[in-house]
Formats: C-alpha cells, structure tokens, sequence
C-alpha cells in the first residue's frame, strides 16, 4: 500500500542545517501543545538546546516540507523517538501521522517516547499505534508528570 501524502508536502532527511527551523518548529508546537505547564522558552534558548543537546543524539530524522519551506519533523536517538512536533497551522492534515508511520515502519522494536501525562492528544495519537504506559515520573525540570511509552 503506498503512502499518499497531503497535497504539495515532501519529506526529505534531517539535517545539522535544519537547527533553526526545527527550534522554530519545536517552539510554536509548544507553546500550544504544553499550555498546562505555561511552556514559554524563548526561542534563542530552544535553537541552542536543538542544536547543542538534541540534534547531537539524534541518529534519524525526517522533515516535512510544504513549498520548500520545513512544517513538522520527527527525530530518534536508536529506538526511542525523542521529537514529534508539527507547526500548529500544519496540524489536523495528517503530516505527523505520516512522520510517525515512517519511523515505525522502519521496524525497530521495542520503541519508545516520552509524553507528558497531562497531554491528552498526544498520548490517543500514540495509544492508536499500540502504544501503551511503561514508566512514569515527576519531572523536576517540566514540573509535571512524564510517561514513558513502548511499543514491543
């Protein structure tokens, strides 16, 4: 069965050079998705914690693209998918879906992510792939609970 994408969207690797678009990306998304915890980094501080912490653990990725321009990224470190984050106007057209189809398909097993307990949307979208609760924290950091999920 062939993936049909959403009318005029590509998608293409991640690279180093995409540091700031997906800062600019992870930020928007944020600031929507994490309301419960007055998310609020600004966006200087998330580019360097991309391109100093993240991207460097990242062995896989993909961006979505719509005219050229990155909309949505999903990043793995080995079996874990550490980022999933769609521009908010990009939502709802089936863009993060077909980023997350991609890495399971790529046959890694078990997989992992983390999502935060209080974000509803988030855990359904996974729960719908066959995802279920493995761990759970109080995370110091975000202030709020953190799950681990897995998929065997």
């Amino acid at each position: 069965m062939s993936e049909v994408l959403p009318q005029d969207v590509t998608v293409r690797p991640l690279g180093q050079e995409d540091a700031a678009a997906v800062a600019g990306i992870h930020s928007a998304a944020c600031r929507i998705a994490y309301r419960f915890m007055n998310w609020n980094y600004a966006l200087e501080e998330v580019e360097r914690w991309i391109e100093t912490e993240r991207m460097p653990a990242w062995d896989w990725g993909i961006v979505a693209e719509e005219k050229s321009e990155p909309i949505a990224y999903l990043a793995m470190s080995r079996q874990h998918i550490d980022h999933l984050f769609v521009l908010p106007e990009s939502q709802g057209r089936g863009i993060g879906a077909m980023l997350f189809r991609r890495a399971l398909d790529r046959g890694l097993r078990p997989l992992t992510l983390n999502v935060f307990e209080a974000n509803g949307p988030a855990r359904r979208f996974y729960e719908q792939y066959g995802f279920a609760e493995r761990d759970r924290w109080f995370s110091e950091t975000d202030r709020t609970v953190e799950l681990r999920y897995g998929l065997d």
